[in-house]
Order: structure tokens, then sequence, then C-alpha cells
């Protein structure tokens, strides 16, 4: 499924720009952006349910604001960086030759940022309600 939301990804990006090297670096920053925000989602889901937050990046030097940033781009926004720059470099050659052949079956991106986006909020929604009543 992945790999599809990445053919379907390069080939959107691809639409709107001229350049297939830039396409391919906006996909990676914006799968690396939905799947930090995944991964953030689902660690503050855990944090919250075992009541100890664990995952998390204190420097006294800098200020809260400051810590909170770093945390959320080197402790999220790197990891996923990371899979997904490992995820091209090894299929980079079958993911060019389906978005150049038109293998694109479907709007998976789209319905990928919808479920990234609206998934934490319908559940944190219906969280609030169990809770209060």
């Amino acid at each position: 499924m992945l790999y599809k939301i990445w053919i379907d990804c390069i080939y959107r990006v691809g639409l709107q720009s001229k350049n297939k090297r830039k396409s391919i670096v906006f996909s990676v920053l914006i799968m690396s952006f939905f799947m930090a925000f995944n991964f953030f989602t689902i660690m503050m889901l855990v944090q919250n349910s075992i009541g100890i937050f664990f995952y998390e990046l204190n420097i006294s030097y800098f200020s809260e604001f400051v810590n909170y940033v770093l945390m959320l781009i080197l402790m999220y926004f790197t990891p996923s960086l990371v899979v997904n720059l490992l995820f091209v470099r090894y299929n980079l050659d079958k993911l060019m030759r389906d978005v150049i052949n038109q293998k694109v079956e479907g709007n998976f991106i789209f319905y990928y940022t919808l479920l990234t986006i609206f998934a934490p909020l319908i559940m944190f929604w219906i969280i609030w309600i169990w809770y209060l009543f």
C-alpha cells in the first residue's frame, strides 16, 4: 500500500513540477511530514494511555518552545525522513518506471492525507465525548 501511495504522490507532484528530481524531493518531504504526523499521533496516544511521557527531549539550555520544536524535528521528522529516503533509494528505478508508465490507480495520496489529518481529530473527539459522559 505504501508503494501505491508513493507512486501516486510522485505522479501528482510531478504534474505540478517540470523537473522530475524536484518531484522526488518534494514527494519525500510530503510523505515524511505525514508519516511524522502519524508517528506523533501514535506516540501521544500510547504515552497518554500509559501515563508516562518517555519519548521526549529536554535540553536545559533552550527554552521550552525551542525544546518542543527540536523534539518534533529530531525525534519525529528525522526518522520518517530516513525511512522515506531509504525507501526511495532502494525502489527509485521501480517507482520511476511505474510513474512514467502511469500506473496510477487512484487518489491514494489524497486519501492518505485525509486519513492522516482527520483520523486523529475524530479519535480525540470520540475520546473527549467518552470522558464527558
